[in-house]
């Protein structure tokens, strides 16, 4: 660890400290996870391993990437990308608290469906997606994906996730009902919370409670299904849910701040019922992102050839070289 010169702190806790460091071989910026622990959490330090682990299978442009590990006695050291600040941050700086421009919505959102479908091909559920844990570079508005600390694989059939997802504003109807059975969808919808900041700056659904979390999602959302009343009155033991006489869609919070296309795929992501919601991979190919690729592809195109232009002078040039040490 000799190699690495601390620049600041970033986030401390009881026994955790996140520091911004400088590798003094390569000059890059690095954050560097310091853990403390004693020997009775044995909890916690399954939770690091654990983590440790994910983002090591996971490995994505979108995804803050592990570049060492260092254990010594109860100390853990994780070595990691470095990027400049939370999304959250970012949303409560100048302009930006008002919500982001239409246009850099898309990318936005492509690279947080992009990282959260890579979790989801290797059946990893992130558990607390939120802006907090979404780490974005101001300048070309690269993201990358991070807090993987509550991240789980899924259980093999038969059995059940039982660890607490923290952050309600982004936790979904299955979730806050009976937490045991949720999944890959619970991801979707708070990816969906997260655009509806970028949108306008404000949570969608800030919840005091869960009780006025679930009253805040059916204003917007509608009427629970019977299965989530039934559901509902089980766990507040008969309690009648409140008589909702204002309704606030997604289409009337959200008409003229983002396009047609932008309101489609939010209501696809919050759908009551999760198996009806809209996958990661789905998403990616959802219209809201065709103008986006389409940047894309045309910037691909025109890096190809300008290399292939570039290669084609370099040969002529060596051929016009060659021909004039023969004569």
């Amino acid at each position: 660890m000799n190699k690495y010169q601390v620049l600041s702190i970033l986030e401390e806790a009881d026994y955790f400290k996140l520091y911004k460091c400088l590798n003094k071989e390569t000059q890059k910026i690095i954050a560097i996870k310091a853990y403390k622990l004693n020997i009775n959490q044995v909890e916690e330090k399954k939770r690091i391993e654990r983590e440790v682990k994910i983002k090591k299978m996971l490995h994505h442009k979108n995804i803050v990437d592990i570049i060492e590990i260092c254990q010594k006695n109860n100390e853990i050291y994780i070595v990691e990308e470095y990027v400049e600040i939370s999304l959250s941050n970012y949303l409560k700086q100048g302009s930006q608290q008002k919500g982001l421009d239409q246009n850099v919505i898309p990318n936005i959102m492509y690279q947080v469906l992009s990282s959260i479908n890579q979790c989801h091909k290797y059946d990893i559920i992130h558990q607390n997606i939120k802006p907090m844990h979404i780490y974005i570079n101001p300048s070309n508005y690269e993201l990358k994906l991070n807090g993987f600390r509550l991240a789980r694989q899924l259980p093999q059939k038969g059995e059940i996730v039982t660890d607490y997802v923290e952050a309600r504003w982004y936790k979904s109807p299955e979730y806050l009902l009976d937490y045991r059975k949720y999944g890959k969808p619970e991801d979707i919808w708070a990816a969906a919370c997260v655009m509806a900041e970028l949108i306008d700056g404000e949570p969608l659904f800030p919840g005091q409670g869960e009780i006025d979390q679930f009253y805040r999602i059916v204003q917007v959302i509608g009427p629970l299904t019977n299965q989530y009343e039934n559901l509902f009155k089980k766990k507040y033991k008969d309690l009648k849910f409140p008589i909702i006489k204002n309704f606030n869609s997604i289409e009337l919070r959200y008409q003229g701040k983002i396009n047609a296309e932008g309101l489609d795929l939010m209501k696809m992501m919050l759908k009551m019922n999760p198996d009806e919601r809209i996958t990661a991979e789905q998403s990616l190919s959802h219209p809201f992102f065709d103008k986006l690729k389409s940047k894309i592809d045309n910037e691909k195109g025109a890096f190809i050839q300008n290399k292939l232009s570039n290669q084609i002078k370099e040969n002529l040039k060596n051929q016009a070289h060659q021909d004039l040490q023969k004569n």
